[in-house]
């Protein structure tokens, strides 16, 4: 995890530049907090912390400030966001101050994603660190889970962080909003899954749990709302199909466990999942019949197939598939 290899990094001390990229806001401000707490340097430091914006700030005078001594302190910090949208003369100058950079200045670029054949990127590496955080998926959202957690200093059981994948995904701003929240609902730092379903405003307002349950219901007019709430919230269709497709495979696989009478603890290792969540699956496959959840598979490649083709509607494709499940029994 790239913050970890920040926290090693910054028990050596200080470097001269820190390249951070990710797509979410939330992942470049957590790198941001460390570094820093590292300089104890404030943000609202107006004498040793400068704040530029690329496109709304001279990022001519950037070069100035960072050969200027630090006031009062041992470090001066310079924070740069969007350098993604830095113009070719500006991104040369930055370059070349990287060439020799200042011993009392920390500058840290902030972008959305990294080009590492740019000499920027090089230069910031030779000198610094350079770190790039991947697109955040579900499966991998818990060790960030864990992270926030830590920085609010709010202990989180593994039901409350099974929670939070399911019902907010792998949006950081609201995972850290939705745990400060709970914790402030529990009246301590320990923070169960009630805590959050007791606050919590979802940010997945449709999640693919209460569409296979719509669907379970013989629900169509539900199910078409929800599928439209995922479309229209700008989820990919061939995401949304592969996450139905993985979801109908767990529940046939709940199928086998049950009539295996497997316990609780291998039905969860099997499902790969924490025994709270493999409960809820197993609850919802009792709504479904062996052949209805076979078919509905068979369906997917057909469906994928056609969503591929690109000669229908999206939307009009994936409404067939849900419609189509509703009546399957």
């Amino acid at each position: 995890m790239p913050l970890a290899m920040l926290d090693d990094d910054l028990k050596q001390g200080l470097k001269p530049v820190y390249f951070i990229a990710g797509p979410q806001p939330f992942q470049r401000e957590m790198a941001l907090r460390r570094i820093m707490a590292k300089a104890a340097i404030s943000r609202f430091d107006q004498m040793n912390c400068d704040v530029f914006l690329v496109g709304r700030d001279d990022i001519g005078e950037l070069t100035r400030l960072a050969n200027s001594l630090p006031m009062l302190a041992k470090h001066r910090l310079i924070i740069v966001h969007d350098v993604q949208k830095l113009k070719a003369p500006d991104k040369e100058n930055l370059t070349n101050y990287l060439q020799s950079p200042s011993p009392f200045t920390t500058l840290v670029l902030l972008a959305e994603k990294i080009d590492n054949r740019e000499k920027l990127t090089k230069q910031a590496n030779k000198h610094g660190l350079v770190l790039q955080f991947e697109r955040l998926y579900e499966s991998r959202v818990r060790p960030w889970i864990e992270a926030i957690a830590r920085e609010q200093a709010v202990e989180l059981d593994r039901r409350a962080v099974d929670f939070l994948v399911q019902n907010v995904g792998a949006d950081l701003s609201a995972i850290a909003r939705e745990i400060e929240k709970a914790a402030l609902h529990a009246g301590t730092k320990k923070v169960q899954a009630d805590n959050l379903a007791a606050v919590i405003s979802t940010a997945k307002e449709q999640p693919l749990f209460n569409l296979m349950d719509a669907v379970a219901k013989k629900s169509k007019v539900e199910s078409l709302y929800l599928l439209k709430q995922m479309l229209d919230q700008g989820e990919s269709p061939l995401a949304i199909l592969a996450v139905v497709g993985r979801q109908i495979r767990q529940l046939i696989l709940a199928k086998e466990l049950a009539a295996r009478q497997a316990d609780e603890g291998e039905s969860a290792a099997v499902l790969g999942t924490s025994p709270f969540m493999a409960k809820r699956i197993f609850e919802q496959a009792d709504r479904f019949s062996p052949k209805s959840l076979r078919d509905g598979l068979l369906m997917l490649s057909r469906i994928d197939l056609e969503l591929k083709d690109g000669r229908s509607s999206d939307r009009a494709i994936l409404e067939k598939l849900v419609l189509t499940l509703c009546r399957r029994r």
